[in-house]
């Protein structure tokens, strides 16, 4: 499962996983690395939800 600082190798909407449970979905692009969380800027993970072409 991609974290924070790790480069995004494909495209689309990801969940936001999270210790503290901050429900949200972020738009990432391939080759951008996953942010810290926005709501705490800790270190999270990312989970897939739907791939997307650009």
């Amino acid at each position: 499962m991609p974290a924070t600082g790790d480069t995004c190798q494909v495209s689309g909407i990801y969940k936001v996983i999270n210790h503290i449970q901050h429900p949200k979905e972020i738009t990432m692009v391939a080759g951008k690395q996953y942010p810290p969380c926005a709501e705490c800027s800790t270190k999270v993970q990312y989970q897939l939800v739907r791939p997307a072409q650009h």
